[in-house]
């Protein structure tokens, strides 16, 4: 078998979207390799540990912290050449400036492959992207692929068009039949007409959503709206009910647990996906909100995000940003069941042909081993 090498900021425990993204595909690979995932400590950390999860090596580097969503590890550089020259696949997560810069003290003759899964490019940190772009294009010239969640990403990236003669489009994707084992019969019941659930960060677009929300009540329409989560804007929201004493919102202020996620969003009739930046490059709750039988109001962002859930087919699609286009969807399928019914029941099948785990596994595994 190869000796594959996986590079990310973070592994699980750590939570977040790629750290989902990685772990998925160490179970994809694992039993066609041998995985070594390195990754860095999120916390300051003086020692470098060694951890067995799930059968696979992780090597978490020792760190100074995390700085502008870049950990700071100077142990992840010997790691990084050590690991790479005794793999046969390496394979970069990206963004994560560290290891661009790694790479570049490493001789293309002693990468016999290398891969680079690209999940988004970098926005908030505008300053440094300058400085930083320059270790992206070397680390993407020494790459073999170049894989991307979507099309939309690829045409609309300043720093991947330039690399697009060796970029391949493989979708995020979710175990289906997982998903809905966590469901009991009773969040069958639909007890909220909109849920919104994730990180609760700039470019979620909650602002938005709660703007959307005022015009509605001003228009004497009252949908029951769940709001799950937390993050940088937990106390804005808390504050915006209040003060305006939205009392057809609930907000749950904190991180809810996978069984949690998931029978909230089935008790749902509608999931808000309202994200107002690129940064938000695919968007996997959507998936998760499809496979539950869930229709999704998301944005027209150019990324992956309006291409997972499709407008007319499985939920509707608004432009970014516009609090009065979100109202009027909301208020299209809030008011229109047959409209909810039908998007309902294309939602899963979009999710059997095109995102579960058993198509893209062969996907991922075609293209990197």
């Amino acid at each position: 078998m190869k000796n594959v090498l996986i590079v990310n900021k973070f592994f699980y425990p750590d939570l977040g979207g790629v750290e989902t993204v990685v772990r998925q595909h160490v179970n994809f690979l694992k039993g066609h390799s041998n995985i070594v995932v390195l990754c860095v400590n999120k916390k300051i950390k003086i020692s470098t540990s060694f951890e067995n999860i799930d059968g696979v090596k992780i090597v978490r580097c020792s760190s100074f912290g995390t700085y502008f969503s870049m950990p700071v590890s100077f142990s992840f550089f010997y790691y990084y050449m050590y690991f790479a020259f005794k793999s046969d696949v390496l394979i970069h997560h990206a963004p994560f400036p560290l290891a661009d810069i790694a790479n570049v003290f490493l001789p293309k003759r002693l990468i016999k492959k290398m891969v680079i899964f690209w999940h988004s490019d970098i926005f908030k940190q505008k300053k440094l992207k300058k400085i930083l772009n320059l270790f992206v294009r070397l680390c993407g010239e020494k790459s073999d692929i170049i894989i991307t969640t979507s099309k939309e990403l690829l045409l609309n990236s300043k720093e991947l068009l330039p690399f697009k003669y060796k970029t391949e489009v493989v979708p995020l994707s979710v175990d289906a039949a997982l998903i809905k084992s966590y469901v009991s019969n009773d969040s069958l019941e639909k007890k909220w007409d909109f849920i919104f659930l994730g990180r609760l960060c700039y470019y979620k677009g909650v602002d938005v959503l709660l703007e959307a929300v005022t015009i509605l009540n001003n228009q004497g329409v009252n949908p029951k709206i769940l709001i799950v989560g937390d993050g940088e804007l937990s106390d804005y929201i808390g504050e915006f009910i209040i003060e305006n004493n939205t009392t057809n919102v609930t907000f749950i202020n904190k991180h809810v647990s996978e069984n949690e996620k998931y029978n909230l969003i089935a008790s749902s009739n509608c999931f808000l996906f309202p994200s107002v930046a690129p940064s938000e490059a695919f968007g996997i709750t959507q998936l998760e909100a499809l496979t539950l039988s869930v229709p999704v109001i998301n944005t027209n962002l150019r990324s992956g995000v309006p291409t997972v859930s499709l407008h007319g087919k499985t939920g509707l699609t608004v432009e970014a940003g516009n609090a009065t286009a979100l109202a009027l969807a909301m208020k299209q399928l809030y008011l229109d069941c047959e409209l909810r019914e039908l998007y309902s029941k294309n939602a899963p099948l979009r999710i059997s042909h095109y995102y579960d785990d058993s198509v893209v596994a062969k996907l991922v595994k075609q293209v990197i081993l």
